[in-house]
């Protein structure tokens, strides 16, 4: 027998994940009704504005790049009408701005889904949809769908609220109150956002801590405890490993989620699709004077440094680049890890790690805050990729000296970190090995086993890296020049070459076009570009058994996904911009490689041929 709360929720989630990729209806004042009736207690919600003119916005995005039969309107309207049981949408104003969430009761783990929707006239909406029934005595309306009941409704302002059938409707209802909602929880940019983009989410991390940090945390230590009484009584399958790996791996996944959830206050996610790029912006609110917070803080970034930007190149799996004040830097770098060290408990030594803390500070302190990767694929080489940096000084002999100490003292005093887990770790210097252009050139390795050379871990990671990271670095104008993997002495000289130049003379035209699809990207404190479909074509290296994946289709791509990172009043914002263009290529590539196996399986299907009959002899 079905369960009516989970049919209600289902359906909810339902139409609100046919917006999952969608926008927003402007609006000009934080007056709005429905965030009013939304509860300030609400344990998280999703917001659709302007819902028919969202969905046309998401289908003119995704045409051409979607291989989806029915356009996202149409979808979001059935499950509307599969809610109600009524395909007219009688006395549903659906041009208007819906929500749907949940709250708790006090003691409760269970949430109270509700769906707020607007109309046109609740009596319209009751007396045009045969599925609804007349408002009781309390003004309670029951929604009914093939003889099963789906919800109970009631009238608020402009707008119906729909809950549970088996809820207390009249109890709940009392939550909507426009003058105690969501409204007066949200700063003035939450408030601005909620209204003015396409489709927006909230959710009370700070709420879910309380109310469910404890069962998560309770149900991670019987995970803990179960499988340490598999480890003693001998009956860990092989498939699994070492098994007190994977116990350590839960220990760290649990403190981990501990000091998230401790540290966290709130998220919101704003989504709004366009023509020919779908915007997604999402923020992560620390409480306030947790060492989140502290990370989260800082001036306002100054404009990208161009020269930087230039190191940057076409072709690439990834770009990035950092501009951050430098004292905003430093305090980043202090504040992350401390809280590292905060969820890695008494794996790390208090003192060790505090001088680990201090010298990670004082290099972030001899940096000007700007620093450019690139990061690229090759799929021949051991470790398959290659990585160039190149990063902004202060000083540059402090800064290298404070580099090799942080170096030593990790090899020397956290290799146990590593052997616990199996893995036998080391780096190794060889300092000024070579000269080019007048530029010194180091040398340093990073080495990385397994302890069990049969294990599939070891078998992974020598797949995936061989020996090791090769790594060469210099000092051109107080920029440390870096290069790992690859061929890093070529790419050092390359490097070299550009710096000695006098830097840069340009920005690459796919940081250029990825920098126009975020607003104010040159200020952000990070800018990065990926590919994905590079990406994917590095993966067969990563994979330690022969699997028949099918070849990888030469589809050109020069387009990017590209992503933008500013920090400020203790809150992380990350914007990202997915252009259609790059869906379009991501889509192209799929489809060819689901024809490949089609053939192949049509190849394999076909009966063998019969061979010819031999030649027959001539007769005398």
């Amino acid at each position: 027998m079905s369960n009516p709360k989970r049919s209600l929720t289902i359906l909810v989630t339902a139409l609100l994940l046919s917006f999952s990729f969608g926008p927003a209806f402007s609006a000009e004042s934080n007056d709005d009704e429905l965030l009013n009736l939304i509860p300030a207690d609400v344990l998280f919600c999703v917001r659709i504005n302007n819902f028919d003119y969202t969905a046309g916005q998401l289908d003119q995005f995704l045409a051409g790049a979607s291989p989806m039969p029915l356009g996202i309107s149409m979808m979001a309207r059935m499950q509307l009408a599969q809610l109600f049981g009524s395909p007219e949408l009688a006395g549903i104003n659906t041009a208007g701005n819906f929500a749907a969430g949940a709250t708790l009761e006090p003691g409760s783990t269970q949430p109270n889904v509700f769906f707020l929707f607007p109309i046109t006239d609740y009596k319209q909406f009751v007396d045009g949809n045969p599925n609804v029934s007349a408002p009781d005595g309390n003004g309670i309306s029951t929604v009914t769908v093939m003889q099963a009941p789906k919800g109970r409704t009631l009238n608020i302002g402009n707008y119906a609220v729909m809950f549970a059938p088996e809820d207390d409707a009249k109890t709940l209802a009392k939550k909507f109150d426009a003058a105690t909602g969501l409204t007066s929880k949200l700063s003035a940019a939450q408030n601005k956002a909620a209204t003015a983009e396409r489709i927006w989410a909230y959710v009370d991390i700070e709420q879910i801590a309380k109310t469910y940090g404890p069962v998560m945390t309770a149900a991670m230590e019987e995970q803990k405890a179960e499988l340490k009484r598999k480890i003693e009584s001998g009956e860990c399958p092989p498939s699994m490993g070492d098994p007190n790996k994977a116990a350590q791996a839960i220990e760290m996944q649990a403190k981990m989620f501990k000091a998230i959830l401790d540290e966290s206050k709130s998220v919101t996610v704003a989504v709004n699709p366009q023509m020919s790029v779908l915007s997604i912006s999402a923020s992560l609110t620390a409480m306030d004077g947790s060492e989140m917070a502290g990370m989260f803080t800082g001036p306002a970034a100054p404009a990208m440094d161009k020269k930087m930007l230039g190191y940057l190149e076409d072709g690439m799996i990834a770009n990035a680049a950092t501009n951050f004040d430098p004292q905003s830097w430093a305090n980043f770098n202090k504040e992350m890890m401390q809280w590292v060290g905060q969820m890695m408990g008494q794996e790390i030594g208090s003192e060790d790690w505090a001088r680990m803390v201090d010298i990670t500070v004082k290099m972030a302190e001899q940096t000007a805050g700007k620093a450019a990767m690139s990061f690229s694929a090759n799929a021949q080489a051991k470790p398959p990729f290659a990585v160039k940096y190149v990063v902004a000084l202060k000083n540059t002999e402090k800064y290298m000296e404070l580099f090799e100490q942080s170096v030593t003292l990790w090899d020397s005093n956290f290799s146990d970190m590593y052997s616990q887990m199996g893995i036998k770790q080391s780096f190794s210097f060889e300092s000024n090995i070579d000269t080019y252009k007048d530029v010194l050139i180091s040398k340093m390795r990073f080495s990385m086993k397994m302890t069990d050379a049969n294990s599939p871990e070891a078998m992974m990671i020598n797949t995936m890296y061989g020996e090791g990271f090769d790594y060469r670095y210099g000092i051109v104008d107080k920029n440390l020049l870096m290069t790992i993997g690859g061929n890093p002495d070529a790419s050092i000289r390359k490097l070299i070459d550009v710096a000695k130049a006098g830097g840069p003379t340009g920005v690459c035209s796919e940081v250029t076009e990825a920098m126009k699809l975020i607003p104010n990207a040159e200020k952000a404190n990070f800018f990065a570009t990926l590919n994905l479909i590079r990406a994917v074509s590095m993966v067969k290296a990563f994979i330690p058994m022969p699997i028949p994946i099918p070849a990888l289709p030469d589809v050109p791509t020069n387009s990017n996904l590209a992503f933008a990172g500013r920090v400020g009043e203790g809150t992380f914002t990350l914007d990202i911009a997915v252009p259609k263009q790059h869906l379009t290529e991501i889509t192209t590539v799929f489809q060819k490689m689901q024809q490949q196996q089609q053939m192949q399986q049509m190849d394999q299907n076909q009966p063998p041929s019969m061979p010819p009959p031999p030649p027959t002899q001539p007769q005398n």
